[in-house]
């Protein structure tokens, strides 16, 4: 059965535009002005972290985004800047030197019973079900 899978990668303006507008929709809002540096993790999960001076006389201060909230920062991203994201897509993040990547994997064929079905073929089966039982 077919499945597509879609890489969709993110410079590092465009991940500080999704962070800085995930942080104005939790209400933590955080100036352009502000951000001194972006660094991306890849120990374990990926995650990143602003570097944010508000005050010039102290160093900056780093505002961690664990992997969730980086996730969920770039969907909304997405979702406003019109790059399709299909809802029944897996979606997961990843690194390549530097720079964030999200993968989609959109499969045809799901798990019913412990057996791969295809939509076409579980829809036939429910209807075959629901005949039999009336």
């Amino acid at each position: 059965m077919a499945a597509e899978v879609r890489h969709i990668f993110f410079e590092e303006s465009e991940l500080i535009r999704a962070l800085m507008k995930y942080s104005l929709v939790k209400k933590q809002p955080i100036e352009f002005g502000d951000i001194k540096g972006l660094i991306v993790n890849n120990a374990g999960s990926v995650s990143a972290t602003l570097m944010v001076k508000k005050i010039s006389n102290e160093p900056p201060v780093k505002i961690e985004f664990p992997m969730p909230e980086l996730a969920a920062a770039l969907m909304l991203f997405c979702r406003e800047t019109g790059i399709v994201l299909p809802r029944k897509a897996v979606k997961s993040l990843n690194v390549d030197e530097d720079q964030v990547f999200m993968t989609l994997i959109v499969n045809e064929r799901t798990v019913i019973g412990g057996e791969k079905m295809d939509r076409l073929t579980r829809k036939y089966a429910s209807i075959g079900a629901a005949r039999k039982g009336a």
